[in-house]
């Protein structure tokens, strides 16, 4: 078990029977600010193939803060009432997370993933599961 990404040196001097659980690349996926960013930049560069997922989206529109900021603006201007869910850019486990439906005491935060709410998501085995259209 690593909680680092692993360097080619380690790969090379690994046995053909290890596994790790780490790939080069992994945090581009697991940390929820560059994941957002990736997903964003794809929902951009690639509108044609980000519709091919669940109907037209398939994660809730996002914001990284500061940076998106201002687009979240103007996102809450013309959905007064959507709620948003609030999260650590690096947080885990739940930790710091919370609701709000007031996007101007954001103004000024650092390291924190904005998202447009799913109040009713699907559940499997009671856990949330959710890649749908939000219309």
């Amino acid at each position: 078990w690593n909680d680092h990404a692993i360097t080619a040196e380690v790969l090379r001097s690994m046995h053909r029977n290890q596994k790790i659980n780490h790939f080069p690349g992994m945090s581009e996926l697991s940390r929820k600010n560059r994941l957002a960013r990736n997903l964003n930049l794809m929902r951009k560069e690639l509108p044609e193939d980000s519709q091919a997922y669940a109907g037209n989206d398939f994660f809730p529109l996002t914001w990284c803060l500061p940076l998106n900021y201002n687009d979240l603006l103007g996102y809450r201007r013309d959905n007064p009432s959507k709620t948003l869910i609030v999260k650590p850019e690096a947080g885990c486990q739940g930790r710091g997370i919370y609701l709000t439906d007031n996007a101007s005491e954001l103004e000024g935060k650092q390291g924190l993933i904005v998202q447009e709410y799913l109040d009713a998501p699907y559940l499997i085995d009671g856990l949330k599961f959710d890649f749908r259209d939000r219309k």
